[in-house]
């Protein structure tokens, strides 16, 4: 009996010596652990998954607070993504969640941006990229890259840039600005096949005459695809409660005015500005259209969405002095404005403030929601508006849709 006391009572004194051992080690990795600017802790974040195959070694010995001059993100699942300055001179990669930041600017670009000033970019996956100089009017020389920004293609467009969208590394379109006229508008929009080498004009517009396909008037602001053959023009014209939104079926040959369905309306001086169409899938998709209330002095944001690849669009929710907003997934959105950072998971019909666990003490400048789960937000600690000293700027990741944020200890190491 004796005996067997005292076997009971060493695997007593094992298993609480193993108890102690196992709550230290929890404390010492607790307190190890980077901070989250949430309130109970950091993301499901697994820290050896964000380490991507081909990451480059080399790994500064002291990881820096302040990203500089990183501004905005274009990440991609599986930790891929680039990111760009404010001017978009400058161009960097990460393969690791952006944990490390390599330069990847072509070399020249800076130079040629003194002749070529408007530049717009578009990333198709965390390995192929678009980077277009435009000169309004004029010809534009874009940039491509398939190997992650290590090298570059360049080649000179015999016509105006201007915005971008590709829906594969190969198959893109470009809407181009011919010139403006009072209160219109003249554009072409172009067509790639073979990843921007060769450009068809699908579409175009007579110098100085409208078109009853796609109206001169107003000014253009977007173009985006939700596959090879429907896609979207978005501007804005100078009527009151005018939506200019038109949507082709194929390839931008023809296009179709559509409307929002229960859009509200705040008065007389109601001028609506649409963003371009957020792709979400081939069916889904959202438009933000920012309305100047010249009532209220103030401006209201008006998501609408499409379930049907943009046949027609339903009004969702409205919002006050919003600045930016983007969607990861049919469900999964988010906004800042007015000092507010806010959340949607139920497709924008309601939002939760967040604002309490945001980069507390600095301010958002751009925001990207990835998926359903997945979104990165910089942000600067100098003051709100000052865009030409954005140079102590901060990355936020979130895996938990928006409601926890963690900092990115991350490094331009090249």
């Amino acid at each position: 009996m004796k005996a067997e006391f005292a076997i009971n009572r060493n695997e007593y004194m094992k298993k609480r010596t193993l108890l102690i051992i196992f709550l230290l080690m929890t404390l010492l990795f607790a307190a190890c652990k980077p901070k989250t600017s949430g309130e109970n802790g950091q993301d499901p974040l697994n820290q050896e998954a964000t380490q991507a195959p081909g990451q480059a070694s080399k790994v500064p010995t002291h990881t820096p607070r302040y990203l500089g001059p990183i501004y905005q993100t274009r990440m991609f699942l599986g930790g891929e993504g680039w990111a760009n300055n404010v001017d978009k001179t400058v161009y960097y990669h990460t393969a690791n969640f952006g944990e490390h930041w390599v330069t990847v600017t072509p070399p020249d670009l800076l130079k040629q941006s003194h002749d070529y000033p408007l530049i717009t970019s578009f990333f198709t996956s965390g390995r192929t990229g678009y980077i277009l100089l435009n000169r309004p009017e004029e010809k534009s020389l874009l940039y491509r890259t398939s190997d992650s920004g290590e090298t570059w293609e360049t080649s000179e467009l015999d016509f105006p840039g201007g915005q971008m969208y590709f829906i594969s590394s190969t198959e893109g379109y470009m809407l181009s600005s011919l010139g403006l006229a009072a209160g219109s508008e003249y554009v072409a929009v172009n067509k790639t096949t073979d990843g921007g080498k060769t450009w068809q004009t699908v579409f175009s517009h007579e110098p100085g005459q409208s078109s009853d396909i796609l109206p001169s008037s107003g000014s253009k602001n977007g173009i985006a695809f939700l596959d090879a053959n429907v896609g979207f023009i978005t501007g804005s014209e100078p009527v009151v409660e005018s939506l200019y939104l038109y949507r082709t079926a194929d390839g931008g040959q023809t296009w179709e005015k559509k409307s929002c369905e229960n859009l509200p309306v705040f008065g007389e001086a109601d001028m609506w500005e649409p963003s371009p169409v957020r792709r979400i899938n081939p069916t889904t998709a959202y438009l933000a259209i920012k309305a100047s209330i010249a009532e209220r002095d103030t401006t209201v944001t008006h998501w609408c969405r499409t379930e049907d690849s943009g046949e027609s669009w339903q009004y969702v929710s409205s919002l006050d002095q919003i600045e930016f907003s983007d969607f990861g997934s049919p469900t999964f959105g988010i906004a800042y404005g007015n000092g507010k950072m806010l959340r949607t998971i139920d497709g924008g019909v309601t939002w939760e403030d967040y604002t309490h666990i945001t980069c507390p003490g600095m301010v958002p400048v751009s925001i990207q929601a990835v998926s359903d789960i997945l979104a990165y937000m910089v942000c600067s600690s100098n003051a709100p508006g000052d865009l030409e000293a954005l140079n102590q700027n901060r990355l936020f990741i979130s895996m938990s849709n928006a409601r926890l944020w963690n900092t990115v200890e991350a490094a331009i190491i090249k």
